[in-house]
């Protein structure tokens, strides 16, 4: 999330990819805080972003881009 984030705010370059970002972690707290990282990204760049659960229920966060 560190590195997503700086990519993002020092040199202005989104690198979600398409499929989108899952937080692999047992860690609750760690989990919480890469999510609303997920959320400041997403009103940092004004892109919409679809949140879902995968089968493992792990958060899963997909940047919406405008089309071209």
């Amino acid at each position: 999330m560190d590195f997503i984030e700086e990519m993002n705010g020092v040199y202005g370059r989104l690198i979600v990819q398409d499929q989108g970002v899952t937080l692999h972690t047992a860690n609750s707290a760690g989990r919480d805080t890469m999510a609303r990282a997920m959320e400041t990204l997403e009103r940092s760049t004004g892109f919409e972003m679809e949140r879902s659960r995968n089968g493992n229920n792990q958060p899963h966060f997909r940047l919406i881009l405008p089309e071209a």
